[in-house]
């Protein structure tokens, strides 16, 4: 019980840096565009 617990956790963990990774890569480029746009 604890093992599938503590695998499940570390599934869960894995898959938050992913979607963090996945929010750096698509969505932070998008802000800095938009961002140089003002500035322009």
């Amino acid at each position: 019980m604890v093992v599938l617990t503590s695998t499940f956790y570390h599934g869960g963990m894995e898959s938050h840096k992913q979607t963090t990774k996945l929010l750096n890569e698509h969505i932070v480029p998008v802000i800095i565009k938009l961002k140089k746009q003002t500035l322009y």
